[in-house]
């Protein structure tokens, strides 16, 4: 956005001036260096693409505009394809490994425990292939291709890994693989696995047990096995003749006592008190999800390439760990802001660049900031 105003200084006026919105690489750029996820040389194609996400999320062709408007950046969305197309299998393995480091650190080396959970991302097109199959979908969009996505987290939230299943794969048969994938890629003692009821079959407590895994899971103290149908109440019915209707109170009152009770399965040596601390935790896996269909709108995936759409759940990803070192920055500085909320301030922040006629030099100054946006520019990094 050019302007030809001017602006005095202690020795010249300046003219020619640029407003700039500079917020990738003020606030969320020092997050990204600082978590040490790569730089890949100008167009610095997997950072931009990252924090974009971030600012502004959305379709590939939403963000050349972005990298146009506010980054300067004049590049072709299928430089961007030829980009993603390279991704995954260079950079992938990469971006899990530091992201574990930060974690790690962040734990301060402590990952015993891990938590899992999966979910279902769908696809704006109605052609299957060998990756991308309808089935159960949690999105209740069960007739648009899709994809399983498991994902692990540690303590808080803290992104590990994750693994990606083809569309019609049951959650049962995906929480032993990205275990030993976790373990293999990390080199590190087996996790105690905390996940919910989803996980909870024979086959997957059996296959814990043979692989030596401590776990911790949740189930419903009193599972249902009636036959009833969406009426649950029917099972509180009495009928007698062919017209005379009445409550079961008596059974209506046995099921009350369990209401709200949830159990746990666990095979580890940890205090009652530690087994529902550590499974009370298991909600941020499901905040991990979230945030990332929500803020950084990991779906509809709009690509039909299988690298392709694999870079997309890189890109994301490692959005949503900056968006968790965001969070705890925000904590640590006292920042009473959430990091949704602190985004949208720093979206706000301008910067003028101007030149000095005399010397030439290019300066830069940030204009005026509020409170708030004075804060997250002085938060410590």
């Amino acid at each position: 956005m050019n302007h030809s105003c001017f602006v005095r200084d202690d020795d010249a006026l300046k003219c020619h001036t640029d407003l700039q919105i500079i917020v990738p690489e003020l606030i969320l750029g020092k997050i990204y260096q600082k978590i040490g996820f790569p730089n890949d040389g100008c167009p610095n194609y997997f950072k931009n693409l990252v924090l974009s996400r971030l600012v502004y999320p959305g379709s590939k062709l939403k963000t050349i505009n972005y990298f146009k408007q506010h980054l300067n950046m004049d590049v072709s969305v299928y430089s961007v394809y030829r980009f993603l197309d390279e991704l995954n299998s260079k950079l992938k393995p990469t971006i899990e490994q530091i992201s574990f480091e930060h974690t790690k650190k962040i734990l301060k080396g402590k990952i015993g425990v891990v938590f899992y959970d999966m979910t279902t991302l769908y696809f704006e097109a109605t052609e299957e292939d060998d990756y991308r199959i309808p089935g159960f979908s949690k999105d209740g969009k069960h007739q648009q291709p899709q994809i399983m996505i498991g994902l692990l987290v540690g303590s808080h939230g803290y992104p590990i890994g994750y693994q990606i299943f083809e569309g019609n794969t049951s959650e049962t048969k995906t929480l032993i693989p990205i275990l030993e994938v976790f373990q293999k890629k990390f080199g590190i003692d087996k996790p105690i696995i905390v996940a919910d009821a989803a996980m909870l079959s024979q086959k997957n407590i059996d296959a814990l047990r043979e692989n030596k895994y401590e776990y911790i899971l949740g189930g419903r103290i009193k599972n249902e096995t009636e036959q009833i149908n969406n009426r649950g109440y029917n099972k509180y019915l009495k009928l007698s003749g062919e017209i005379n209707v009445t409550i079961d109170y008596e059974k209506y009152e046995a099921d009350s006592v369990w209401d709200g009770l949830k159990g746990y399965v666990t095979n580890t040596s940890l205090s009652r008190n530690k087994v529902i601390e550590n499974y009370s935790q298991l909600w941020q896996v499901e905040k991990a999800f979230r945030i990332s269909k929500t803020d950084l709108r990991i779906r509809p995936i709009y690509h039909r390439l299988k690298n392709r759409i694999e870079a997309h759940i890189c890109i994301c990803f490692s959005a949503y760990a900056v968006y968790k070192e965001l969070e705890r920055l925000l904590k640590k500085n006292s920042i009473e802001l959430s990091p949704e909320k602190a985004i949208d301030e720093i979206k706000e922040i301008r910067q003028l660049q101007y030149i000095l006629p005399k010397s030439k030099q290019t300066k830069t100054r940030i204009l005026k900031p509020t409170q708030e946006q004075s804060q997250l520019l002085e938060m410590k990094i």
